[in-house]
């Protein structure tokens, strides 16, 4: 049986919203108030970082594979790169082992010469693609922790349970008293003039917040207004919570936090993005405190937040209740032609590399243990 793969067309969208329902078992597990499909036209076809990379493997006219990758604009080093993030990638259950996504990635990456892409990157959270990746891309340089907030661990194990829950609870415990006895004081005093506030979309003036932000970091996907407005202020895609501090008047930083609802009884907690000028930790830790006030008057049990490593803002978060949840977040690229700028990117110290949730495509709902 012949396997085709080609770009997609219009009338894929159908077919493809049906696979990624089949093969994820729900798809977007995001609680929107959108149609899927909506969604996803929203995800693939109005992000303002173009080019969006769609790809779809058909027999007999039937789509079987399809292969997504999102467009950005990533600052490696000293440079802004056109890049691309790869996501949604699905196999019909009944049509694996037969070289469809080998198929879907080489044509993948025709795609992404044609079109300059010179840097693209994945996550991968599945100890088995892990492994198997690592044979054929490089892994990110720097660290990417999962901190977590766990108000009843007991509860957290009864609506999400592990393998090794008990060792969880137990590594949890200690982990916990061992924090609050070593953790460092920040300082948390938060000025007169800083004034946090909920926005419906991102105002001009975080074009300047951008401008000053960008030079400091050697690795973060470009965040301007129109990408930010799209990204986080969107009706379609659900509720995700906006804000920014400001110093009189300036914007000196933002918070986007979220709800996922998707598993219905137990609500997840999640610290999407934050971000601050450089040299304004103050700024920093009035945004995490107002997100850790903002899940626990909402009785959020878990709260994830996505950290590099050494990242001053690691601090700031265990300070506030935060720990390692020592969960896998491995994140693989590829580049083309910016090798001296890779070299940049790996000498940066920590304080200089960015990567949230925010630069993920979606949520997880679950949990995957480290082994």
């Amino acid at each position: 049986m012949a396997y085709t793969a080609r770009r997609y067309q219009k009338n894929d969208e159908d077919s493809i919203i049906l696979l990624l329902n089949n093969v994820f078992n729900g798809w977007p597990h995001l609680d929107i108030s959108c149609p899927p499909i909506e969604y996803w036209r929203w995800k693939y076809q109005d992000n303002p970082q173009q080019p969006n990379v769609i790809l779809v493997s058909e027999s007999e006219g039937k789509i079987v594979g399809v292969n997504h990758s999102l467009g950005l604009r990533v600052k490696v080093g000293d440079s802004v790169y056109k890049s691309s993030y790869a996501a949604d990638t699905a196999v019909h259950s009944e049509y694996r082992r037969k070289g469809i996504s080998s198929k879907l990635i080489d044509l993948h990456m025709e795609v992404r010469n044609s079109e300059s892409i010179q840097f693209t990157y994945f996550v991968t959270r599945n100890p088995y693609l892990i492994k198997m990746n690592k044979k054929y891309y490089p892994v990110f340089p720097h660290t990417i922790k999962n901190l977590v907030s766990i108000k009843n661990i007991d509860k957290q194990l009864e609506a999400l349970p592990l393998k090794h829950g008990f060792l969880m609870k137990i590594g949890y415990t200690i982990s916990k008293i061992a924090n609050k006895i070593s953790n460092i004081t920040i300082g948390n005093t938060v000025g007169d003039n800083l004034k946090i506030s909920v926005v419906d979309t991102f105002d001009g003036r975080i074009t300047g917040f951008w401008n000053e932000l960008a030079g400091h970091y050697c690795f973060i996907v470009e965040r301007n207004q129109r990408y930010l407005n799209w990204r986080y202020c969107d009706p379609r895609i659900g509720n995700y919570v906006v804000k920014i501090v400001e110093d009189d008047s300036k914007i000196i930083g933002y918070s986007v936090v979220r709800i996922n609802s998707y598993v219905g009884e137990y609500p997840i907690g999640y610290i999407v993005d934050l971000l601050a000028l450089p040299g304004r930790l103050d700024a920093a830790y009035a945004l995490a405190a107002d997100a850790v006030r903002y899940f626990d008057e909402n009785k959020i049990n878990l709260v994830n937040y996505q950290v590099v490593k050494d990242h001053p803002y690691e601090k700031i978060f265990e300070s506030l209740g935060f720990l390692d949840s020592h969960l896998m977040v491995t994140l693989f690229y590829v580049a083309s032609d910016i090798d001296e700028n890779i070299d940049v990117m790996k000498r940066c110290e920590p304080e200089k590399i960015y990567f949230s949730y925010g630069d993920l495509d979606t949520l997880p709902i679950g949990i995957i243990e480290a082994e």
